[in-house]
């Protein structure tokens, strides 16, 4: 699609694993390079505990994610894709897309187990079969990736909204996952600005009793104390509260 770089600059979509980083910016790296190979990889690990919304979109939205991966190889110049999932969803999903992507060059990769297996440098050794350990950066995956190659590596959020972006559907949201001590777990779509109080408030999961959320992840993620929610999420679309 023509031009879709610069609409997803104009959206200021920014990347879903955490980073923040404009979305635009990694696809305008990967496509102005000159190599002759490139690829793209459509991260689906989801390793931080008590988060699910990549598989929620998976899910429900396959069709979009994988409209958004091939979207993504044609506009980088990329002729093979991986998707690469986390064991769980892999193992449940993998029927679905298998008929999905059977006619186009997408490869679906099963992550081992390890947390450390959802870094961007980790899994291209892992498609590599290499050591399942980080690279040291630079260079960043968008200038030697995959096999040396130029990488584009994008949370599979990130894919879902961008086929929505081409679709003129995208409107500044974003999906929550919200877990934890609360009445109504789950994942939601909601504004991309609203704050942490507002997800929990809006969603009927705001707690009345003395309580402390994890923004983030249940690994790495931030803790907050109540006092703290007056302020959007800049990580993973991840509330937990405790």
């Amino acid at each position: 699609m023509r031009g879709l770089i610069r609409k997803i600059k104009k959206s200021r979509l920014l990347g879903m694993s955490g980073s923040s980083f404009p979305v635009w910016l990694k696809w305008k790296k990967v496509k102005g390079s000159k190599a002759k190979i490139k690829y793209v990889v459509c991260n689906g690990a989801e390793g931080e505990l008590k988060t699910q919304k990549d598989y929620y979109i998976l899910k429900h939205y396959p069709k979009d994610v994988i409209f958004g991966i091939k979207l993504a190889l044609e506009t980088v110049g990329a002729k093979t894709g991986f998707l690469y999932l986390n064991k769980k969803y892999y193992r449940k999903l993998k029927p679905k897309l298998i008929k999905l992507t059977h006619h186009l060059p997408i490869e679906l990769f099963e992550k081992p187990e390890g947390y450390l297996n959802g870094e961007e440098t980790v899994i291209c050794n892992i498609i590599e079969t290499k050591a399942k350990e980080p690279r040291v950066k630079p260079p960043l995956p968008a200038e030697a990736g995959v096999f040396g190659k130029p990488t584009l590596i994008n949370n599979l959020e990130t894919f879902y909204w961008v086929s929505k972006i081409a679709k003129n559907q995208y409107n500044y949201e974003r999906f929550y996952s919200i877990a934890g001590k609360v009445k109504q777990k789950g994942v939601y779509k909601l504004p991309f600005d609203f704050t942490i109080r507002d997800i929990l408030t809006i969603t009927g999961n705001r707690p009345w009793f003395d309580f402390f959320v994890q923004v983030g992840g249940g690994a790495s993620g931030e803790i907050l104390l109540p006092n703290e929610l007056d302020r959007p999420i800049t990580s993973l679309g991840s509330i937990i509260v405790y």
